[in-house]
């Protein structure tokens, strides 16, 4: 991170978001060799999900997990490795990453900068296939800032 504390902030509001609303879900994957996960044996070629939804919202890895609070990442990542993975871990993370996160933090600012967005008072339900959507949209009204 840099030390601009604009650049901080966006940063910050960025991962936020990103852990709320993961762009993927979960992530499938499938055991190449025969391996233990705690007291699980899993033999080689069993289907592993990565449920980015449910660890990226766990009481056990973020405090006040529904709450949305950028300021969580003033000190960094997790203490987990995988507690935070929007777009995937390792060797096959989603090659969009780079470009996802360059344009939420090239983007937001220049919108965030020059307009208001006032949220609708209904929930937004999402659902998934391959990405993460919400299924009615999400009605802003749009105000000069």
């Amino acid at each position: 991170m840099t030390d601009d504390p604009d650049i901080s902030c966006t940063h910050r509001f960025v991962r936020e978001t990103l852990r709320i609303y993961p762009p993927a879900p979960h992530t499938p994957r499938g055991a190449t060799t025969d391996v233990g996960i705690g007291e699980y044996e899993l033999p080689s070629g069993t289907a592993v999900i990565m449920p980015q939804w449910l660890l990226h919202r766990s009481p056990d890895q973020f405090e006040e997990p529904l709450a949305v609070r950028p300021e969580r990442w003033i000190d960094g990542s997790p203490a987990h490795e995988f507690a935070f993975f929007p777009f995937g871990g390792g060797q096959r993370h989603c090659l969009g990453r780079r470009y996802g996160l360059t344009l939420l933090r090239t983007v937001f600012p220049i919108l965030a900068s020059g307009l208001a967005f006032e949220p609708s008072a209904r929930d937004v339900e999402t659902s998934a296939a391959i990405t993460l959507y919400p299924v009615d949209g999400v009605p802003l009204r749009v105000g000069s800032a």
